[in-house]
């Protein structure tokens, strides 16, 4: 998974091999400066021949701040033309 609020700065999860549930369990730190209002996030299968989009989503930051402390929030990742979905992310938010 990739995670950023700009292209030119992302942070990456490792790579689970193997598995079609993977758990991260990782944290983020991201410094939020004015204007920031979206995190985005890619979501990757890696194989041998390179890594093939699974699914991209966004989450407002907007909101979050308005959730208090701690938040979390469920990410769902449409396919491609928004047609179905290829699953979910499980996020927690804390601002400090």
């Amino acid at each position: 998974i990739e995670l950023y609020l700009d292209k030119d700065y992302k942070q990456r999860t490792t790579t689970i091999k193997d598995t079609n549930s993977p758990k991260w369990n990782e944290t983020f730190t991201f410094n939020l400066q004015k204007g920031d209002d979206t995190l985005h996030i890619d979501v990757y299968d890696d194989d041998a021949v390179g890594k093939d989009s699974i699914g991209s989503a966004k989450v407002s930051l907007k909101k979050i701040q308005q959730g208090g402390a701690q938040s979390e929030e469920w990410v769902k990742l449409p396919a491609h033309l928004g047609f179905g979905s290829h699953g979910e992310v499980h996020l927690i938010f804390r601002l400090s």
